[in-house]
Formats: structure tokens, sequence, C-alpha cells
């Protein structure tokens, strides 16, 4: 089975669910498998994740760790171990709201993050716009995502349209897919991606999915299968003290 065609198959096993929980994507932000939403972790609200990757010649082991700040903005910060050894990985990055009106289901956040390749020196930007609307069982995500990835040899650059869909399998499970536009200087293809998680435990949720979407925010040419697992940490109360005025959407529609 295609990779393409497995992403369709498990969209039409989800139908019929309800909207699904968010979590931190593989890359860091709140999101779907490796791109983000306009969703984000409620204020104070800390998770931890940690997944298991196949890769081409080696196996990954993504560490990510998001911080709620309340008002749809989060922080967050990223570290993938590659099984060799020979090469390691580093991101951070936040996403703040840019509106959100409550009356029609609809966010838009915008965010940036930055990945380095330690052993290859190669440092990746990307900033991002997504809007999040939500459907009576589902939620749909469309964004737009500039990259920009800097080696030895010199830049590129590049903005590419993303979409993604998450939606809930029965009472608990949640499903998950994206797509983002092939970039030729880099992508070997598009980027595809669809996960499954279900919580086990109050705080705990695992996650198994497939992916040919890399941790420097590239996509590969293979699609891999991943799995881990995601710990809701609690609220730190240092975060939730933060200022009404800090956590206010930069432009809303809620005039209450």
């Amino acid at each position: 089975m295609t990779a393409k065609a497995g992403l369709f198959v498990l969209l039409l096993v989800c139908i019929g669910g309800a909207a699904a929980v968010a979590h931190p994507s593989l890359g860091g932000p709140t999101g779907l498998v490796a791109l983000p939403t306009a969703e984000a972790l409620s204020l104070g609200q800390v998770e931890g994740a940690l997944d298991a990757a196949s890769g081409d010649d080696a196996n990954i082991f993504p560490a990510r760790v998001t911080a709620g700040l309340g008002g749809g903005s989060e922080v967050w910060g990223l570290w993938a171990n590659v099984s060799d050894g020979a090469e390691k990985i580093t991101g951070y990055g936040g996403k703040i709201p840019i509106t959100r009106l409550p009356i029609v289901g609809l966010s838009i956040a915008g965010g940036i993050g930055f990945y380095r390749e330690s052993d290859g020196g190669v440092d990746v930007r990307n900033l991002y716009l997504v809007a999040t609307q939500d459907l009576p069982k589902a939620k749909a995500h469309l964004g737009l995502m500039a990259i920009r990835v800097e080696q030895a040899g010199g830049s590129s650059d590049a903005i590419r349209p993303f979409v993604g869909f998450n939606m809930s399998v029965g009472k608990r499970m949640t499903l998950a897919v994206e797509a983002r536009r092939r970039w030729d200087a880099f992508d070997k293809r598009a980027l595809l991606s669809a996960v499954v998680r279900w919580p086990f435990m109050k705080l705990l949720t695992a996650e198994v999915g497939v992916t040919n979407g890399g941790y420097l925010g590239l996509a590969g040419d293979e699609t891999h299968v991943f799995a881990g697992v995601k710990y809701r940490l609690g609220k730190l109360p240092s975060l939730t003290s933060l200022s009404d005025a800090a956590r206010r959407p930069l432009i809303t529609g809620n005039h209450d």
C-alpha cells in the first residue's frame, strides 16, 4: 500500500468521530504530526513527549517539551538523538495567537521554529501562519510555511502551503493526517503523515504513526514508522501567574 493510499484509508476509518484533543507535534509546537496547528496548550500546561522513529540508516529518538503561556501562546524545545551517535538535532520556538473568532470556531496563529543538525552544520528556520477551523465532528487546518535552510554551501528559501485534518475515532482514540507541498531544493517528495493517539492513563497518551517528515522540518524519500508517549506534567504556578495583557491575542473577534 502506498503512503497516499494509507492516509486515505486512515481518514475513512475515522469518519463519524468527534473533535480530537491537541498534542505537541514531532517538531515541537502543538500540531498534527510534523506540522503545526493554531491550537496551543492551556496556560501553565506542560507536556513532555518521547518517540522512537526509524530512519534511512539509523533510528531517531526525538524528545520535546511544550509549555502553554495562555491565550493561545506557547513555547517549546526539542532534542533528538540518532542511534549511531553521529549527529544530534536541537530546536526551539514559539507560537502566538493572531485572531480568534469563537462564534464561528476559527483560530489563526503564527509561529517560528529554529532547528540545528550538529553533525552536518545545517540550520533550518521556519515561520508559519496557520488557521484552525472547528467542524461539527472534526477540525481542519490550513497554513503557509516559509522555510530557510543554511549550510556550508549557501542558503535556500521556500514558501509552501500545508493542510491537515484531525478527529476522534470512537470514544478515546484520535487520528490526524497532514500534507505539505514538496520543496524541490530539499524535499524528496511532498510531506505526508498520519498518526493515531490514545490515552491509556489519566495523563499519559500513546501514539503510533507514519511520516516521511524529518526533524529539521524537511521531507525525505521514504515513509517511516514512529511510536511514542506524551505525558502531561500538570500546571506550573510560575506560568499561570502571567498577566492577562501578555496573553491577549493581537486581534480578537470576541468583544464581550
